[in-house]
C-alpha cells in the first residue's frame, strides 16, 4: 500500500504514479468552482492501469472497483492509463461528464 497524502495537486499525484509498473486506485478530492459562485469538493475515483499489466491483474483490479465505489460512495470513477493525462483539466473534464 502506497500513500500519495499531502500532495496538493493533481499533476503532483500525476508525478507520483509516472513510473508506476501496477494498477493503482486513485481517490483524489477537487476543489471545483461553481459560475454561479458555489463550491464543492467531489471525489474523484480513478483507476490507473498502465498498458503492459497482465491480463490477469487487469481483471483483479476491475472486479473490485464496484465494490470500492460503493464503499467510498464516489458518484463518479473514470479509467487511466497515461499519468500524463492526469491533469486538473482532464479531471474537471471527467466531473462534468465530457
Amino acid at each position: 500500500e502506497e500513500s500519495c497524502k499531502g500532495l496538493s495537486s493533481i499533476e503532483d499525484l500525476a508525478e507520483k504514479i509516472e513510473d508506476a509498473i501496477e494498477p493503482r486506485y486513485l481517490l483524489f478530492i477537487h476543489k471545483q468552482s461553481h459560475t454561479d459562485g458555489r463550491v464543492s469538493y467531489p471525489i474523484a475515483f480513478v483507476v490507473f492501469m498502465p498498458p503492459n499489466v497482465p491480463a490477469s491483474l487487469k481483471m483483479m483490479y476491475t472486479r473490485l472497483v464496484p465494490a470500492l465505489v460503493e464503499k467510498f460512495r464516489v458518484a463518479k470513477q473514470f479509467s487511466l492509463s497515461d499519468p500524463e493525462d492526469l491533469t486538473t483539466e482532464w479531471l474537471e473534464e471527467k466531473l462534468a461528464g465530457r
